[in-house]
């Protein structure tokens, strides 16, 4: 047992065959290079037990169960193999750089990263933990593939990156939170592409920056929820659903913004040049409000814009703007329904976009038994029932 002061295994050759070792209160590092067999019995029970070298892993490895200290992973330590669990409060913190290669992370599991955590050979190791990303603290996918599993990314500090120009994401059960203040990033400028098939969602006021020229594809949710900004992206590809949500300073900025499919919904800003062939819904369902796009937009003939009627004042009614270049060109459907039980008369108009010049229309989809009528002005969209 190590109680107080330091105790260092390493080399090569050594095992503990039928004993226990167990940290107490000092601090234990294990170097060198070693299977978790030649471990035997260790057991985490305060104080700071620490891998600086490499070990293989079989089966599952649970580090605990103590609830004070740290087991850490640091000084490019590295796991291989296997699957890691913690117990009893203990958390598996990363504080230098390590290393999981091959690694699963149990639905058990608790892994802080305050360091560099480098994954490697991870798209068949899911990882089901809730895993911190605190300040200071990155997560680098190596040469590409998809985070699977059923975890949580909970990010505070710096974010992931690869490192090379790798397609790389987040698999469909894995939910990526950046939260707090500041800025994370998502590349450190490599034209790598991030594929999100789970959740990518930006709360409080933290920002997400792209660092490009990387391209973000969505196949499931983006959200923005928060006052924060997501930018710093070359292309934008959005086959599911993204979504900007209130207060209205959520920011998606990218060069291109393609939405292939699903729906943008809500009261952002999307800064960068928009084709939308799915569906673009100011405000959102049921919700009503304003939806910037800083650029040019392009609606194809597969996509709708989807707008809510409840009153004939511009904030009762929802609104697509274009600011900056601001051209449309126009093609698809813009469909209509009416909102809190307004119901337009004869002579009521509505300008539901806002632009510096147009070219193309739209075919328009009234509510039922209230036909709109669309005029083309120079700077906007004008309905008249």
């Amino acid at each position: 047992m190590c109680t107080a002061g330091t105790l260092q295994v390493e080399g090569t050759g050594w095992r503990n065959s039928t004993g226990t070792i167990t940290n107490g209160g000092g601090t234990l590092v294990f170097a060198g290079t070693f299977t978790r067999t030649d471990l035997g019995t260790c057991t985490h029970a305060g104080g700071t037990t620490r891998l600086t070298g490499t070990m293989t892993n079989t089966g599952t490895f649970t580090l605990g169960p103590a609830t004070t200290g740290s087991w850490e992973i640091t000084n490019n330590g590295r796991i291989i193999g296997g699957a890691v669990a913690t117990t009893g409060g203990t958390e598996l913190r990363v504080t230098g750089n390590g290393y999981l290669e091959g690694v699963a992370l149990s639905a058990a599991a608790t892994v802080r990263v305050t360091g560099t955590m480098f994954l490697v050979n991870y798209a068949a190791s899911p990882i089901d933990a809730n895993v911190f990303v605190d300040v200071g603290g990155y997560v680098q996918t190596g040469t590409g593939g998809m985070i699977t599993g059923n975890g949580t990314f909970d990010v505070t500090g710096g974010g992931f990156y690869s490192n090379n120009s790798a397609s790389w994401g987040f698999g469909p059960g894995i939910t990526v939170r950046f939260r707090g203040a500041g800025t994370s990033y998502l590349s450190q400028g490599y034209a790598d592409t991030c594929t999100v098939q789970g959740i990518l969602r930006l709360e409080d006021s933290r920002s997400l920056h792209g660092q490009g020229p990387m391209t973000l594809v969505n196949q499931n949710r983006v959200e923005l929820l928060g006052t924060g900004q997501l930018y710093g992206i070359g292309t934008s590809v959005s086959k599911a659903l993204p979504r900007c949500s209130p207060p209205p300073v959520a920011r998606l900025q990218a060069t291109t913004i393609d939405l292939q499919a699903g729906t943008v919904e809500g009261t952002g800003t999307l800064a960068g040049n928009v084709t939308n062939a799915g569906t673009i819904r100011p405000g959102g369902n049921l919700a009503l409000g304003a939806l910037t796009i800083q650029g040019n937009f392009t609606q194809t003939a597969g996509g709708t814009l989807a707008i809510e009627l409840g009153g004939t004042t511009a904030t009762t009614y929802d609104r697509l703007l274009l600011t900056g270049a601001g051209a449309a060109t126009f093609a698809g459907t813009l469909a209509t329904t009416l909102f809190g039980g307004f119901t337009p008369v004869a002579g009521n108009t509505f300008d539901p976009v806002t632009y510096t010049s147009r070219t193309g229309t739209l075919t328009i989809q009234s509510p039922p038994g209230h036909p709109l009528t669309p005029t083309y002005n120079p700077t906007a969209l004008r309905l008249t029932r």
